[in-house]
């Protein structure tokens, strides 16, 4: 009976995964690490929220925007408090972002939609502590910042009838979160879940045709909320999933092995 709990609830959260779309799982207060030892893991999130942009010519514009992320995890853990490190690729995509219309400009041919799907370089850290109320539930606060490589994609078309192309840069990009989680603990099951705030900034540059062109970008969904599950599948190895939300709805999967 138990056994076909579990794997409903997995099951369910697999669903949110796939119908969905994360800077990265933020995970249980209750570290994954062993006390005074490391765990390894491997995960993967999909994001999907709104940027706003200053632009210089066009004013404040609101773009959703996508980003993939596959990346290894090391944790650390000393009694109740963990820390941890990230490495990985991700790409990003930005809805409309290419100018395809503009007064005084005949343009014509040029995509809308940035797309860099390279799988540039990113790296995370973070830290949390467990501060536990009784045996099955505990508190958790949480803090998380990554940084991202530049990603850049270009389109050609023709203004006024003469072929030109436009290159744009996502350059300076960096996201610091904040959170507190409520956790439930019903071996081998792990529930979680609580607010959490997000500052993801960066800059969106031109190259051609206005070299130099600069705007700054925030994310508009600065508060959220996110829920999620430990399974401890046996020994040291644990799968999580989670999801989240600020203005869209993102989720994403971890397994480790506490070691």
């Amino acid at each position: 009976m138990k056994a076909k709990f579990i794997f409903s609830l997995l099951a369910g959260l697999v669903l949110i995964l796939f119908q969905s779309a994360n800077a990265g799982n933020y995970g249980a207060p209750e570290p994954l690490a062993r006390p005074s030892s490391v765990s390894l893991g491997i995960g993967y999130s999909y994001f999907v929220g709104k940027i706003e942009i200053d632009s210089q010519l066009l004013g404040t514009q609101k773009h959703k925007f996508e980003q993939n992320q596959v990346y290894a995890q090391l944790n650390a853990a000393y009694q109740n408090a963990e820390g941890y490190i990230r490495i990985g690729g991700a790409g990003f995509r930005v809805d409309d972002i290419f100018i395809t219309s503009s007064p005084g400009f005949t343009l014509s041919g040029f995509k809308n939609d940035f797309k860099d799907d390279s799988t540039r370089a990113f790296a995370a850290g973070g830290a949390k502590v467990k501060l536990d109320i009784n045996p099955y539930f505990s508190l958790g606060p949480f803090l998380q910042a990554s940084i991202y490589d530049d990603y850049k994609d270009s389109t050609t078309g023709t203004m006024n009838g003469v072929q030109t192309k436009q290159e744009v840069e996502i350059a300076g990009s960096y996201k610091v979160d904040v959170g507190l989680f409520l956790q439930a603990k019903i071996n081998p099951v792990i529930f979680y879940a609580g607010p959490f705030i997000c500052w993801f900034r960066g800059e969106v540059r031109s190259t051609r045709p206005l070299p130099g062109l600069s705007d700054k970008f925030k994310e508009t969904g600065a508060f959220g909320g996110a829920a999620g599950l430990r399974i401890n599948l046996f020994g040291g190895l644990n799968i999580e999933l989670e999801a989240q939300y600020s203005e869209k709805l993102s989720a994403g999967g971890f397994i480790s092995y506490a070691f």
